[in-house]
């Protein structure tokens, strides 16, 4: 029921975080573990999937640049996405 819903989300959110932690300092390690779990392993543009891998490692900066105390408060600021 509910619980077992719940620790399926779990997993899969340990997986994929265990996925594009990596990915972070590595682009093609992050273009592999996007094209899996955002994809679902399909036919994607080499430009889209790398326009995808910019904007996660710029969000991931600027999500690390922000204070405990800022995200605590639910200040939060996300990377800005280039137009295509």
């Amino acid at each position: 029921a509910v619980g077992g819903r719940v620790k399926t989300m779990a997993r899969a959110l340990n997986g994929r975080i265990h996925a594009y932690e990596p990915g972070l300092a590595d682009p093609d390690v992050l273009a592999a573990a996007l094209g899996r779990n955002l994809y679902r392993g399909g036919a994607v543009a080499p430009e889209a999937l790398a326009r995808m891998v910019g904007y996660v490692r710029a969000a991931a900066g600027e999500l690390a640049a922000q204070g405990f105390d800022s995200l605590a408060a639910g200040r939060v600021r996300f990377a800005e996405l280039e137009p295509a």
